[in-house]
């Protein structure tokens, strides 16, 4: 049986994350914002999430997956619970100064507008 990892969206960050407008996927999390929680065998995503429901009426850890939360599969593969469902997920990095994350084939004026530029006139 697949085994999952719940990853709990901080509650000073869940408010942001449920206000948001749909996007597709996949979201961009930051771990960060995340604390793990528990290991639970399930078929799937949704039979995880009904267990938890119902464990939820009865004892108080581990608590019921809410939107915004995450569960990461023994693969590696990431889930963020929203509204209708999971979505795919991957861990938000920063691009470094310096790093570009164009095309190296790409002309690096490639789709951007020429600036205008003020002339002093005397």
């Amino acid at each position: 049986m697949p085994q999952y990892r719940i990853l709990y969206l901080l509650p000073e960050h869940a408010a942001s994350f449920r206000d948001k407008p749909p996007k597709k996927a996949p979201y961009s999390l930051r771990e960060s914002h995340y604390e793990e929680g528990p290991e639970i065998a399930a078929q799937t995503p949704y039979e995880l999430w009904l267990q938890l429901q119902e464990q939820a009426e009865t004892m108080e850890t581990p608590r019921a997956i809410k939107v915004g939360d995450a569960i990461r599969t023994t693969e590696g593969e990431l889930l963020v619970c929203n509204f209708w469902g999971f979505d795919k997920a991957e861990w938000w990095t920063p691009v470094r100064a310096g790093e570009t994350t164009l095309d190296e084939s790409e002309p690096q004026t490639a789709g951007r507008k020429p600036a205008l530029v003020a002339v002093a006139s005397s």
